[in-house]
């Protein structure tokens, strides 16, 4: 498990250092301290659901709500960085941390 740290506000964090820093519009990234999800977030999750965006578009839209980030540098994020996000996020990254970076999502049965 990544370190903890509290930020300028006391709040516990979990810093993830990526495998690779990123830029993005001049703003460089190479590590990201991760909490649990606000209700904005989640909200923003749902959102993307609800609109059938797959598993990895609702985490990046959530990320980038509670990280300031915008969703195009959250996608410069590696893989492997990706995962280990989800493992700090638990229940609600689940579904990505189980299937591991990148795999596909399992095939539903038709209902009808």
């Amino acid at each position: 498990m990544a370190p903890r740290d509290t930020d300028a506000k006391g709040r516990t964090m979990t810093k993830v250092t990526l495998s690779r820093p990123i830029t993005h519009d001049g703003r460089a990234y190479d590590a990201l301290d991760i909490d649990e999800p606000t209700v904005g977030a989640i909200e923003a999750y749902e959102n993307a659901k609800v609109a059938r965006k797959g598993d990895m578009t609702a985490m990046i839209e959530m990320l980038a709500h509670d990280l300031d980030m915008p969703a195009d540098a959250v996608r410069c994020l590696r893989s492997s960085d990706m995962a280990r996000i989800a493992e700090v996020l638990g229940p609600l990254a689940a579904g990505f941390a189980a299937r591991g970076a990148g795999a596909p999502s399992s095939p539903t049965a038709p209902t009808s």
